[in-house]
């Protein structure tokens, strides 16, 4: 009762609480919290929760429940979470301001015709929440693409989280992002009002696409989903390495990322970009006065496979 009264007077943002308490039950406090405050932000934290506390704590957005023996990372990370989601949705920035902005992100240089159609379909995703797969080859700038519409979206004030299916076992992903009987993960109930990007869907074993794809409607009604993969989706069907219903889902908006041997006439602007900065792509300062006729050599002899990485590469070896 006294918790309850200092609640009202100071309304804080956020409160970690007990769940076997007594006299009173930390689900009974939620309950009576949430009365007072529907937007407050609640951590439950206990050894071994009911059914009754996962389903409460599922159907009434709160945050993960932080499990016993408590790691101080997974109470200092869920609470970060807390405090950023719900910030809000804000308004996407006019066409000019995402102009500039796309001129500061690596993955968005260049005068190409390619590059032209890559910054128009970036301005459509940013405009919108709607789930999205991007696809293309290892290193082409999927992920720093993602992390910009988040950014500039409406979700660019909350949080990011990033699922690694191909790093993660099938038992870490069932706890992460969803399990077989569809109990959405703690990385899925983290990422509500905020963006969560799923990096190679194909390594998601398929129990578990089946389990994201009926539960697809539920997450992205909350949360904007951004899912990566090497492949094109056609491809993936094509070699089972995707469920027919994830398929659909995946289907209604898709866009790929260009390999960088397709965009030759972007290079001269983003090795300068790169050069401008080279610590920030694990380069040695010398990186820094690369002469582009002879990163171009080493780009004709090593190739550009790798896309980016290749690129560093050749602009690191030209100085060496």
């Amino acid at each position: 009762e006294e918790a309850i009264e200092l609640f009202k007077q100071k309304r804080h943002r956020l409160v970690i609480t007990d769940y076997l308490m007594e006299p009173m039950c930390g689900l009974e406090l939620c309950k009576k919290l949430r009365e007072i405050d529907p937007k407050v932000e609640i951590i439950i934290v206990s050894g071994s929760p009911s059914t009754e506390v996962i389903e409460y704590v599922q159907s009434n957005d709160l945050a993960p429940i932080v499990t016993k023996p408590i790691a101080p990372s997974a109470l200092i990370n869920s609470a970060v979470i807390c405090l950023e989601r719900n910030r809000g949705r804000r308004e996407v920035l006019s066409d000019v301001a995402l102009t500039n902005r796309m001129d500061d992100c690596l993955a968005l240089l260049g005068p190409s015709d390619l590059c032209e159609k890559l910054r128009r379909e970036i301005t459509k995703l940013i405009q919108s929440p709607d789930p999205v797969l991007i696809t293309g080859p290892t290193a082409c700038g999927k992920l720093q693409i993602s992390h910009f519409v988040h950014q500039q979206g409406t979700y660019g004030d909350s949080v990011c989280l990033e699922c690694y299916c191909s790093k993660e076992t099938p038992e870490e992903l069932s706890k992460s992002l969803i399990s077989e009987s569809g109990e959405l993960g703690e990385m899925v109930q983290g990422a509500r009002n905020g963006t969560l990007i799923i990096h190679n869907i194909e390594a998601l074993p398929m129990t578990l696409q089946k389990a994201l794809a009926e539960s697809y409607d539920k997450i992205t009604a909350k949360t904007h989903l951004i899912v990566l993969s090497d492949a094109s989706l056609d491809s993936l069907l094509e070699d089972g390495l995707i469920d027919d219903s994830l398929y659909f889902k995946l289907s209604l908006w898709t866009f790929q990322v260009p390999a960088l041997l397709e965009r030759m006439e972007d290079l001269p602007d983003l090795i300068r970009y790169i050069c401008r900065s080279p610590e920030k792509y694990n380069l040695s300062p010398e990186a820094a006065n690369a002469d582009f006729d002879a990163v171009m050599e080493i780009v004709k002899q090593a190739g550009l496979e790798k896309n980016f990485a290749s690129l560093a590469y050749a602009i690191q070896r030209s100085v060496l």
